[in-house]
């Protein structure tokens, strides 16, 4: 994760923002992987992955006010310009990598977190497809019930 405010400076204070939301995502996450499968239910997924985005987007629970990845996004990049939503919307353009905006470059990030994190494979198809956390929780938790019982081992 890159914490640069200017090609010389490091915001140290960002950084340790996002280094502390990566560990509390990673307790949420590690709780969610070590349940069993058979115990995995989709409200409580909705629920854990809901709050993993707030937490990696460095949102508060009052900013939640949509599902929509495109808009949280929006909201979290306004926030760490201290803008407002509206002045920065639909202009997150700059390429980054094959026209990647910083948007979905959130979302990829998020998605990796969570492949690596529940031990998962979300494959970049499907990845690309998904616009919300219903849709996300639902691949997640098609995921953790579809990996192979202790018992059946």
């Amino acid at each position: 994760m890159e914490y640069n405010t200017t090609p010389k400076t490091i915001d140290r204070a960002l950084e340790k923002r996002y280094q502390q939301a990566d560990a509390d995502a990673r307790i949420i996450a590690k709780a969610l992987a070590s349940t069993p499968p058979n115990d995995v239910n989709q409200p409580n997924v909705y629920t854990a992955i809901r709050e993993i985005t707030r937490i990696k987007y460095l949102l508060d629970r009052k900013d939640m006010v949509t599902d929509y990845f495109n808009g949280l996004g929006e909201l979290s990049i306004a926030k760490a310009l201290g803008k407002d939503r509206t002045a920065i919307a639909g202009i997150d353009l700059e390429a980054k990598c094959n026209g990647t905006s910083s948007v979905m470059t959130k979302k990829i990030l998020l998605i990796i977190f969570l492949n690596n994190t529940l031990d998962i494979r979300i494959d970049p198809h499907t990845s690309a497809e998904i616009t919300d956390i219903d849709r996300l929780s639902e691949i997640v938790f098609q995921a953790l019930r579809d990996r192979p019982s202790a018992l059946s081992l």
